[in-house]
């Protein structure tokens, strides 16, 4: 509402004054005659808006006298920008009066409250899609707007500041370019490349613009990518002894061709930096670099040297998953393990690492690579200790063997299978005790136990009663027995989705009941630290193959008193 003096003759050159502030507003004005009213703002469907305002008289108190006045309406059109500037000015000056000398303060005191209006831009957020390999143009400006109608420029991403041609990399390794004033480019740079065909993954960022007047708003861009790169596997050679492997999830397969030892070796796997076999900027033979071998090697299997009646290791394969384009190392523990090495029961000096004098490499072609070893047990020169054949798959992992690449990791990992799960065992023999090999829960990789099932571990190995809590917590059905030099199947085993069982062993006779009791001894785990003698009695042989060791402190190291091999399925 605005309110005059109280001499309606210097007020009447308002109406085309205020005509004028329209005009130059590029607005129109139409003149009625009505009655005074309060300041109105309506909004027709047509998205017009027309706001009406009031002009009083004022008596000599200063209190508003209802007359006849001229009125006039101005009609906005479809003009956000000036529709919000009148309707600010309507809802500033409603139901206020001020004293103005003449219509030309009026009218100045309108457009400094048309001034004072000025609003933020409205950022709309956006969304996209590509291919992993293709890069995409994305117009944002062209769903945000301007209340004032002021020209919008991006001017920054991710909070990063940018003009016409700057790149700003994105957090996921993606970059997005400012090619014009309003379109925004987004390239993969081969970041999703290891999306398999037809996979989905998806990216963003943030996006501001701002209208010249210090005013900004920020929206999200959401870029959806569909993976399109089929990438060929493959398996080379690209040092003496290093190999890079890539393709969508490739793994490795490795299969045993062959062994002469009498030693029980453990085969593994790590990943190096470059050609040179680096680690973390770490060389070979340089100070540390036998421990960051060791924290980044997987194990592929062990070779026995015995092997029982009925048990087919020339049929050992495993299967371990990398990421596309890493370089992968071998190394030969003798007559250890990289547990025993970890936990210094084995040393150093026992790893072999690849060089002319112990490995030969022979490329098999499309076949990949074999991988012949000697370990100076026999004092030959044959590289006939062991032989694998390596190359490239695009196989599934089998069932359970999620953890079985890492350290303590003879264990079934049935974690994300909803279902229950059929297991299927085969179980062989040569020792002369009585051997008895169940499996129990774990709660998490470590292998802690949660007895009373509310989510918190409750003994961790090592602890005083773990044997105890780990047999308690065992799959009862799941008792594997077999003669001497016998072969035994236990079929239609149930395991339960969603959980790690672990095996255990009682050895020479010892029961179920024994251990409850507080007859630990001659229960053997997974996990070095559950086991009273802190010794590997358990060794991985293959996907889903373990083989047990029943003697105290290693005894023999033979692993093969008693091998169980387990088929599973989700039922």
């Amino acid at each position: 509402m605005i309110l005059f003096g109280d001499a309606p003759a210097k007020d009447t050159d308002l109406f085309d004054q205020v005509v004028q502030l329209a005009a130059n507003l590029d607005v129109s004005v139409s003149a009625r005659s009505l009655l005074a009213s309060d300041v109105q703002t309506t909004n027709p469907t047509d998205g017009l808006s027309v706001t009406s305002f009031s002009v009083l008289s004022a008596d000599a108190t200063g209190s508003p006298i209802i007359v006849p006045v001229e009125i006039f309406s101005v009609l906005i059109g479809n003009d956000p920008s000036a529709a919000a500037d009148f309707t600010k000015l309507a809802n500033a000056t409603g139901g206020k009066n001020f004293q103005a000398a003449d219509a030309s303060q009026v009218v100045s005191v309108l457009i400094d409250a048309l001034k004072q209006s000025a609003q933020a831009p409205i950022a709309i957020a956006d969304t996209t899609n590509t291919t992993s390999s293709t890069s995409v143009e994305i117009n944002v400006l062209s769903n945000d707007s301007d209340p004032n109608d002021d020209s919008l420029t991006i001017t920054k991403i991710n909070n990063s500041d940018i003009s016409l041609g700057d790149k700003v990399t994105l957090s996921s390794g993606a970059i997005v370019s400012l090619t014009d004033a309003g379109t925004l480019a987004y390239d993969p740079n081969g970041q999703f490349d290891l999306l398999a065909p037809e996979a989905t993954d998806f990216d963003t960022f943030e996006y501001t613009v701002g209208d010249g007047n210090g005013n900004f708003d920020t929206a999200t861009v959401t870029v959806d990518i569909t993976g399109s790169l089929q990438r060929t596997l493959s398996l080379g050679k690209i040092a003496d002894d290093i190999f890079t492997i890539s393709g969508n999830t490739p793994k490795l397969q490795v299969n045993l061709a062959g062994r002469n030892s009498n030693l029980v070796n453990e085969l593994g796997v790590f990943t190096v930096d470059d050609a040179q076999g680096k680690i973390n900027g770490i060389a070979p033979g340089e100070t540390g670099y036998t421990q960051a071998v060791l924290n980044k090697s997987k194990v592929i299997f062990s070779t026995i040297a015995n092997v029982p009646n009925g048990f087919d290791i020339n049929n050992l394969t495993s299967l371990i998953e990398f990421e596309s384009g890493n370089n992968l190392r071998f190394l030969l523990v003798k007559n250890g393990t990289i547990d025993s090495v970890q936990n210094g029961i084995t040393p150093t000096s026992d790893i072999l690492f690849c060089d002319i004098s112990r490995q030969k490499i022979t490329d098999l072609g499309t076949d990949g690579f074999s991988l012949a070893w000697k370990d100076g047990s026999n004092n030959n020169t044959d590289f006939k200790d062991l032989v694998v054949n390596i190359k490239s798959t695009d196989d599934s992992l089998p069932l359970g063997t999620n953890l079985q690449g890492k350290q303590q990791g003879e264990v079934l990992d049935l974690r994300g299978i909803t279902q229950d799960v059929k297991a299927d065992f085969t179980v062989n023999r040569e020792a002369a005790f009585n051997n008895f090999v169940g499996f129990y829960k774990v709660a998490d990789e470590n292998g802690g136990i949660d007895v009373d099932g509310n989510g918190t571990v409750d003994f961790r190995p090592g602890d005083s009663g773990y044997a105890q809590a780990a047999i308690k917590n065992r799959v009862t059905g799941i008792d594997l027995r077999v003669n001497n030099q016998g072969t035994g199947t236990f079929t239609d085993k149930t395991l339960t989705g969603g959980s790690i069982f672990a095996p255990f062993i009682l050895t020479d006779g010892r029961t179920v009941d024994q251990v409850l009791n507080g007859q630990v001894d001659q229960a053997y785990f997974a996990y070095l630290g559950a086991n009273s003698d802190k010794v590997d009695h358990i060794r991985l042989l293959g996907n889903n193959v373990f083989g047990f060791e029943d003697l105290a402190g290693g005894g023999d190291k033979d692993y093969n008193d008693i091998i169980v091999k387990v088929n599973l399925s989700v039922v």
